[in-house]
């Protein structure tokens, strides 16, 4: 672990033959082997899960939550992050962090000087396109967010430097990149279970979608938050990654 959950955590312990998404961590196989041999345990599992976005799943999905709205009588609107008024959005999005992930595992809550420093990294690779507020009667209620893979650049990049040759990869990183990693998908606790989540996740993999962007990894997710684990399944996600932290008790020295 970094020194949050916000800044990447676990061990991969599977799927070695797949790249990792941006700002996702990568090992090799026998590190986990490294760690059990040192008397760690698992403690958690974090999963990855693959989209596609041609994906089936994706209809029936969208009739769930249109059933689930119309028993909630709910009034919602989406609309893509403005850029124009970056400073309102990253507010916007600290506010719903800090409270959809609040009784989250292993949550810390993000400082200003965090979500800032995180903000002002991520806006030179944000496609506003696949960075999405849900709205409730002109409330935000909810957000999706999800990055370009800008690790397929990386992997273009002359002997993996930016310099000389490596820029221009980075300049002309639309013709390189068609993935997308699902970072963030949040509602907040008052809006839950009406079916919010459920268009969010269909709304960013249709706009991904428009956008250019044939496959996605929706990552982490706890391995025991059942609902959204739940509903990203039934959009026809295949689950085909993990994540592993682990722990040992630490004896007394006295």
């Amino acid at each position: 672990m970094n020194l949050s959950m916000d800044d990447g955590a676990g061990f991969q312990i599977d799927a070695f033959d797949t790249s990792p998404y941006v700002m996702m961590p990568y090992n090799p196989p026998e590190y986990p082997e490294y760690m059990a041999a040192l008397g760690y345990g698992k403690v958690k599992d974090l999963y990855a899960w693959l989209f596609r976005t041609d994906n089936e799943g994706f209809g029936r999905l969208e009739r769930l939550a249109e059933r689930l709205m119309r028993s909630h009588k709910i009034n919602f609107s989406l609309r893509q992050a403005d850029m124009k008024q970056f400073p309102r959005e990253v507010t916007l999005l600290k506010a719903i962090y800090n409270e959809a992930w609040e009784q989250n595992w292993g949550f810390v809550k993000l400082t200003d000087g965090e979500i800032n420093y995180l903000a002002n990294d991520l806006k030179m690779i944000l496609d506003p396109r696949i960075a999405l507020f849900i709205e409730v009667d002109g409330e935000v209620a909810g957000l999706a967010l999800a990055l370009p893979n800008v690790n397929q650049v990386f992997k273009q990049m002359p002997g993996g430097r930016l310099f000389p040759l490596g820029i221009f990869k980075l300049l002309q990183r639309k013709r390189y990149i068609n993935e997308a990693r699902l970072a963030i998908l949040g509602v907040l606790p008052k809006f839950r279970m009406k079916g919010l989540e459920l268009i969010l996740i269909k709304a960013i993999a249709d706009s991904g979608k428009a956008a250019g962007y044939f496959q996605g990894e929706c990552s982490w997710v706890l391995e025991d938050n059942d609902a959204m684990n739940k509903g990203i399944m039934a959009a026809g996600a295949e689950l085909y990654k993990t994540y592993r932290i682990y722990q040992k008790s630490l004896k007394d020295k006295a």
